[in-house]
């Protein structure tokens, strides 16, 4: 939940609502949870931004700290010359950009959904999730931290001089990293909520991590995959009935039958370039009684 309270040339001040957040709420196995959980103990992560395309974390340690941002594009590849497919779910479209069709979408339980109707989309080739995570460890400069002074934490902040006050707030201000570090983990030991002042003086963090996972392939979809074979569906070095009989299989029971790449190329044979479908099979079994 990041505030944006000023801009100055290259400098962005945002607001860090206190609250600490579970880890393991990242999603597993991304480039942002593998970078969090390699910081040694002890650290604390808060979540500044949880937007279904972007995830921010401030990583708190005794001596340093760590801005990390984690953008994540939905890629969807479609048949040249192919209309873009609308899906049917409340504010998700498709949107063409320089780097290809990219699925824009505001709620992460869309995600699986979205990836679900794509497939079933005879015009769709592939869908891929891209992950590209910006690091920040030198461009921020931290101020001090709001915090709300109530009957409940008084005793606490006591401990702390509060040099200004606005909004029923009070500002506290840190000499070193290391006194901002024991102010957030007692404040987070005590369940007091407050908010850091966050003095960004980088624009454009450079990237640390990128990462692109598939999430769905067209057992249409051969790339840049050359035929070796004409037919040779199951590539065994030659063209017979069991090519024919593969991909009848494969488009009958894709679960327990699967062409290869290779085999998808080689098995396009018929109107090359529209795919495997069953003239693929029926071309093949002209071949082999010599209807050329």
């Amino acid at each position: 939940m990041k505030k944006i309270l000023s801009t100055i040339s290259a400098v962005m001040i945002c607001a860090l609502n206190a609250v600490n957040i579970n880890v393991s709420a990242v999603e597993m196995g991304s480039p942002i949870d593998r970078t969090i959980r390699s910081y040694t103990e002890p650290y604390i992560a808060y979540e500044i931004s949880d937007f279904p395309r972007s995830q921010e974390f401030f990583i708190a340690q005794p001596d340093e700290y760590h801005l990390l941002h984690q953008y994540v594009d939905l890629y969807v590849d479609i048949k040249e010359g192919q209309p873009v497919p609308e899906i049917p779910i409340y504010n998700v479209h498709i949107n063409e950009t320089l780097k290809g069709y990219t699925v824009m979408y505001n709620d992460y339980n869309d995600e699986n959904k979205i990836v679900e109707y794509l497939s079933q989309c005879e015009d769709v080739l592939s869908v891929d999730k891209k992950y590209t995570l910006h690091g920040d460890p030198e461009g921020i400069m931290l101020g001090g931290a709001w915090v709300k002074v109530t009957d409940e934490n008084k005793d606490i902040l006591a401990d702390y001089q509060l040099i200004s006050t606005a909004d029923d707030k009070s500002y506290i201000f840190f000499k070193s990293q290391i006194d901002r570090f024991e102010f957030m983990r007692r404040m987070t030991d005590n369940g007091i909520e407050y908010e850091l002042q966050i003095v960004s003086t980088n624009e454009d963090p450079p990237i640390i991590a990128e990462e692109t996972v598939n999430l769905y392939t067209s057992p249409n979809k051969t790339d840049s995959v050359q035929p070796l074979l004409l037919g040779d569906a199951d590539e065994d070095g030659s063209v017979s009935l069991s090519d024919a009989v593969l991909i009848m299989q494969s488009l009958s029971n894709p679960d327990g039958f699967q062409l290869t790449p290779q085999g998808i190329a080689n098995a396009d044979i018929y109107n090359t370039g529209d795919g495997v479908t069953a003239m693929d099979a029926l071309r093949i079994q002209e071949i082999l009684i010599g209807l050329e």
